[in-house]
């Protein structure tokens, strides 16, 4: 009785992570667009008229994605540590409504959330590690 006690629990803590993991997805698919906006921004190796357009490209899908997030209903009861970051980090997690909202570029928004300043970014040097 004991093991079957056990094996249902287990199966009910899978299961309850799968369905957590399902209901994440559109948040995790906008946090792997914004990190590939912000390499984008980031990207040495293209012209600037390339990156440009990369951006505007990349941009445009964030902001759908991003509405997808604020308007996914199953999100509002979630006890995910992700969607709570998510939502408590507002201007870095919804970079492109938080840069329209302040009015500087999505760059620009993540540069001054993540404190930044024109002298931190001077002093870094580009390499591999």
């Amino acid at each position: 009785m004991k093991h079957l006690v056990t094996s249902i629990l287990i199966a009910a803590l899978f299961s309850a992570g799968a369905t957590s993991a399902k209901e994440i997805q559109t948040l995790k698919n906008m946090e792997r667009e914004r990190a590939d906006l912000l390499s984008a921004y980031l990207d040495d190796q293209v012209t600037v008229d390339a990156r440009q357009l990369q951006i505007q490209g990349k941009q445009k899908r964030l902001v759908d994605l991003e509405r997808m997030v604020l308007r996914d209903d199953r999100l509002l009861g979630s006890r995910d540590r992700l969607v709570r970051l998510a939502f408590k980090n507002y201007d870095l997690s919804f970079l492109v409504h938080a840069s329209t909202e302040s009015e500087h570029a999505p760059i620009e928004q993540w540069v001054s959330e993540m404190g930044l300043s024109s002298e931190d970014i001077k002093l870094t040097e580009s390499g591999r590690r």
